[in-house]
């Protein structure tokens, strides 16, 4: 990803704006607010006609369900099963509705899903319904169906230049909410042996995660189950709340994704969580995103420092603004005459960018592209007076 490209995220992950009032509450939901949203997008879905040559509005955001469900929990069901319908795409307003009916403990929603998918109605989205649902009770349903018919001898279809399995949204669905689905050659296995096998073992605890039920603060509860619900943002809005009570599930979700790398990227679940322990003070998070700012994924260790933000954070990227032991652990990185001048160019830039929002008063940078000899200096001269702005504490989801 290019500077720009990241310059973009920063804005995007930073800049803290809660989508359409639907941010967890510091106190109980307000259920009416939260019906009357979900009563409108019901009605601007149906408003909403993209073939229609006269129509001018927009289509409505069907997140807005998730959201506001993931907020309100059981005491929005009424008005879901006023708008849910069977058979739908899960990217509608009334079928994100059956889905999340179905998240909160709805029998018949679950159930019209898993009919669905038996009977292969509603256009082959019932798998991408229960991956959605990701309980485990939508585990058993997708294995049992894809039990029944891994075998089936129209499963692969050759249809020329290309290939298809009739079974790959099941196991799509599956992979992407349970623990450590198997894999084969690097994707996920399409074997039924290799999931009865991993069924064997993971029966007992077969989710990837699912952690709102383990913290007691209502405030806190609301943030994981919007993490639970698909938005990660709430991740960085779970370190940012304070409450070291989040750390243990926050350490669950650094389990997730390539464990081989010791940092992920800001844009994932893991790379999320270890922010947001390192904002609420695990040090030895804290030291990897240090580390993190000398290699050549800097531009993430810069966004991570900005969201942790305060003194201990401009610090660091001070230190590494010096240049002393970047790409050190790299020295095929380093000693590339080609491309280690424009690797260094977008550290130094990116470090200046995120200063200049973090210190208190800053050096006067103005007119100039290259301001790294003047930052130094800066900090020589007020390394032991310098202040800087409070950490950010605006929601992000």
């Amino acid at each position: 990803m290019n500077a720009r490209m990241r310059g973009l995220l920063i804005v995007a992950l930073l800049s803290g704006a809660p989508a359409l009032g639907q941010s967890c509450p510091r106190g109980e939901p307000d259920i009416g607010k939260l019906n009357a949203k979900v009563a409108q997008a019901a009605r601007q879905f149906e408003q909403y006609f993209p073939n229609d040559p006269d129509n001018s509005g927009p289509p409505v955001d069907s997140t807005i369900i998730y959201r506001a469900a993931a907020v309100g929990g059981k005491a929005i069901i009424p008005a879901l099963r006023r708008i849910a319908k069977r058979g739908m795409d899960p990217g509608t307003v009334p079928g994100e509705a059956q889905v999340a009916l179905a998240k909160l403990g709805d029998r018949a929603a679950f159930d019209e899903i898993a009919h669905e998918l038996e009977w292969r109605e509603g256009n082959g989205y019932a798998a991408q319904k229960l991956g959605q649902v990701a309980s485990v009770e939508a585990v058993r349903v997708l294995l049992t169906y894809f039990f029944a018919h891994a075998a089936d001898p129209d499963r692969f279809q050759s249809h020329g230049d290309y290939g298809s399995d009739s079974m790959v949204g099941v196991v799509e669905a599956l992979a992407s909410f349970v623990r450590n689905p198997p894999s084969l050659g690097g994707s996920v296995s399409g074997d039924a042996k290799d999931w009865a096998a991993w069924w064997d073992h993971n029966k007992g605890n077969p989710l990837a995660f699912s952690f709102s039920g383990s913290l007691r603060n209502p405030f806190l509860q609301c943030l994981a189950r919007k993490v639970d619900w698909g938005f990660p943002d709430a991740i960085l809005d779970l370190g940012t709340a304070g409450n070291p009570e989040v750390m243990p599930a926050l350490k669950n979700l650094t389990q997730l994704g390539d464990q081989r790398v010791r940092v992920s990227g800001i844009e994932t679940i893991r790379g999320r969580a270890q922010a947001a322990l390192a904002k609420l003070g695990d040090g030895e998070e804290f030291q990897a995103i240090v580390r993190e700012l000398e290699s050549p994924g800097s531009l993430d260790g810069v966004l991570k420092m900005q969201y942790i933000g305060g003194r201990r954070a401009a610090e660091a990227m001070l230190e590494s603004l010096k240049g002393a032991k970047f790409l050190d652990d790299f020295p095929d990185w380093k000693y590339d005459g080609k491309n280690a001048p424009g690797i260094l160019f977008d550290h130094d830039e990116a470090i200046e960018n995120a200063l200049i929002k973090m210190v208190v008063s800053p050096p006067d940078t103005t007119g100039e592209q290259r301001n790294k000899g003047k930052w130094l200096a800066w900090w020589a001269q007020n390394r032991n007076t310098a202040q800087f702005a409070p950490p950010p504490v605006a929601l992000h989801e």
